[in-house]
């Protein structure tokens, strides 16, 4: 097993941030841009941590889910009052501990291990999803059917799930954020 790291969390509100994903994240809350400063006078690495509790107030301490997404910061801009922060996710890791600072909140994490039992099934999924993005007239009775998506022509069974992923509902995209079989992920987004 890999050592375990630490890295200050970035509440997500109903949001999910797969790796590949580059966002523009508008921060309000004063945890949220000292996590951000915190990160960009570090390593530029932060960790991207949907909430559940999402309608909390400021005085409520966030509950997290149980996995997250490691990002790079490109950058942080402020104008006019408004922080926002320029993130590209880059890998799923598992949240192991949480931990209450007063600035902000940290965890220590763990890379996700991802298991593809079967192989064979996952790959006539991974095929039917292509073919499907592929085919305008079936792409349209999907929920990809409003967005032009750009799938890289060497791309790995995961990663095709992370694109996809950005463009699911929330429940569904939390569901692909945390499931670390191959096949299951693949097939949440072949129902879709």
């Amino acid at each position: 097993m890999k050592d375990k790291l630490s890295l200050p969390i970035l509440p997500l509100r109903r949001m999910v941030i797969f790796p590949g994903q580059y966002k523009k994240l508008a921060l309000a809350r004063r945890r949220s841009i000292a996590a951000a400063d915190f990160a960009q006078n570090t390593d530029n690495k932060i960790l991207l941590v949907p909430q559940y509790n999402f309608d909390a107030k400021p005085t409520r301490a966030p509950e997290y889910h149980n996995v997250g997404v490691v990002a790079s910061i490109f950058e942080i801009v402020n104008e006019e009052g408004v922080t926002s922060l320029y993130v590209n996710g880059i890998k799923r890791v598992n949240i192991e501990q949480v931990i209450t600072g007063e600035d902000f909140d940290e965890c220590i994490y763990s890379d996700l291990i991802e298991t593809d039992d079967n192989t064979i099934e996952s790959g006539v999924y991974f095929n039917k999803i292509i073919e499907t993005l592929a085919d305008k007239e079936r792409l349209e009775d999907t929920i990809f059917s409003e967005h032009n998506i750009d799938i890289p022509e060497h791309i790995t069974k995961n990663d095709l799930v992370d694109v996809l992923g950005g463009f699911m509902p929330y429940e569904i995209a939390l569901e692909l954020l945390s499931e670390t079989n191959t096949l299951k992920r693949l097939e949440t987004v072949l129902i879709q």
